[in-house]
Order: C-alpha cells, then sequence, then structure tokens
C-alpha cells in the first residue's frame, strides 16, 4: 500500500493506493488506527468485498471498479445516517463526472442520468446496481466503504439485483482519482451542513410512490414483512410506507419493487 498526493477539504487527510488487498475497509481501519484522523484507500482488486447484509459479497475482476473505503470523524447526528449520506455524495459525484464529459458523444446529461438511490445503501442506474456502499463506525470516524462498477462488459451468473458498469450505462470509464476528487467534494459538502443530503436522497429515491415490499433483514427472511406504498424518508433515515393501518417507519432491512417479486 502507497500513500500519494491529493486534494481534499479535511484537514490531516491522507490518500492511500493498494494494487491487491483483502478488503479496503480493512485498510482504512488499521490506518485509522495508525493515527490517521481522515483519508481514502483505493486498490485495484480486493479478495474479500462484503455488502451490509451477512452473507453479500462484492464481487470484482482486477481494475474493473472502483474499490475504496473513505474515513473521517463526523458528528453523530450525520454518522447515524451515513449510508443515505454516502450514497447521495456518489450519485451527485456521478453526474458532476457526466456534467464534466458532456461533450462525449453519447453522454446523458445529469438530468437525464436515469440514477437513483435504493434504501439505504444502492445506487441503481436504470433499476440495476451501479454501485453499493457499507458503512461502519467506530467511535466518532466513520467508515464508508464504496464499489462502483466501472468497466465491466458483462456479468456472468445470477445477482439478486441485474448489475451494470458506468461503461455498459455511459459509454466510457471514468479515471478512479477523479471520480474520488468528486465524491469527497461532495461528502464534505454534506458533512459540513453546506448541503443537503436529505433533499438530494428524496429527490432520487429509487421506487417513491410505488408498491413495495418492506423485509427486515436478508430478502428472503421470514421475519417481519410489510406491504404498502413507498412514500419517502425521515431526516433520521427511516423509511416511510403507507400502509392499510397507516404510515409506517423501518429503520433497518430491505425493500423490493412489487413488480420485481409478484411471482412469488
Amino acid at each position: 500500500m502507497k500513500r500519494f498526493a491529493g486534494d481534499s477539504p479535511w484537514p490531516d487527510f491522507s490518500f492511500w493506493h493498494s494494487g491487491a488487498t483483502t478488503s479496503t475497509m480493512h485498510d482504512a481501519r488499521a490506518l485509522s488506527q495508525a493515527g490517521s484522523k481522515n483519508g481514502c484507500v483505493y486498490a485495484d482488486y480486493q479478495s474479500e468485498g462484503r455488502g451490509r447484509l451477512e452473507g453479500r459479497a462484492w464481487l470484482s475482476e482486477p481494475d474493473a471498479s472502483l474499490l475504496c473505503t473513505i474515513w473521517t470523524e463526523t458528528a453523530d447526528d450525520l454518522a447515524s445516517v451515513a449510508p443515505l449520506l454516502s450514497g447521495a455524495a456518489l450519485l451527485c459525484a456521478i453526474e458532476d463526472l457526466l456534467a464534466e464529459n458532456v461533450s462525449r458523444p453519447g453522454t446523458l446529461l445529469p438530468g437525464q442520468s436515469l440514477l437513483s438511490i435504493k434504501w439505504p445503501n444502492d445506487i441503481l442506474w436504470n433499476r440495476q446496481k451501479l454501485a453499493g456502499i457499507l458503512c461502519e463506525r467506530s467511535g466518532s470516524t466513520v467508515f464508508a466503504g464504496i464499489g462502483l462498477n466501472l468497466g465491466q462488459s458483462a456479468f456472468p451468473g445470477a445477482y439478486r439485483t441485474k448489475p451494470v458498469s458506468f461503461l455498459q450505462a455511459y459509454g466510457f470509464i471514468p479515471q478512479r482519482r477523479r471520480i474520488l476528487e468528486y465524491i469527497l467534494a461532495r461528502l464534505w459538502s454534506f458533512y459540513s451542513r453546506q448541503a443537503d443530503w436529505h433533499a438530494v436522497v428524496s429527490a432520487n429515491l429509487a421506487f417513491k410512490d410505488m408498491p413495495v415490499t418492506f423485509k427486515a433483514g436478508l430478502a428472503d427472511s421470514k421475519e417481519t414483512r410489510c406491504d404498502g406504498i413507498l412514500r419517502g424518508l425521515n431526516r433520521n433515515g427511516a423509511l416511510l410506507i403507507q400502509t392499510a393501518s397507516g404510515m409506517q417507519n423501518f429503520y433497518s432491512g430491505e425493500i423490493t419493487p412489487v413488480t420485481e417479486h409478484s411471482g412469488d
């Protein structure tokens, strides 16, 4: 793992790169424990990437994705909504990148990006999974792990949500360090309260005003299940679902559009 120079709005911020690692989350935690207060590490390949829920893995071939973890000291009220705040930052960063590349033939304008945020931690393009986010906390430090598909031309195998790459969606492969710059700028705007993460998520919430099923834990769990209309989320990050018995709030679990499991 090597340190490199970069620009960041955070003080005491360090940048790191690894050719191959088990997990950038592991690396970030080690760097934080070694005294690096704020920073980011990205890798060309990681062998043990994982998702938010137990049993979920994040798989990527070498050099095909942005695989990174960003760690920052964060206020308590924002640390509790870190996955959604990070999702808002990533969505805005992608749109910033599209605006920068608008002269490319066939590139969509940011308003035409087809991006959405699937509560609580995925970025979708046209309902296909473009990126996933895993956030963890240690004391006042939040670790935001990001996996963004970039250069894949195909995704062999079966997936719960069909994946898609930046190349497939937008026709080009952006530089990873350039994306990181945009992500950090957007994260800073939300963490410093110069911009409102809740407004971004609310405006880009996947399946809003559509019938959905909520399940606690894994999507195939036999635990709490709720059917209703997704109406949005509150400022604490809770999902708001209108059910036959009234509006209900949910803080942890998974949603599926009714159209995607109508054959269950």
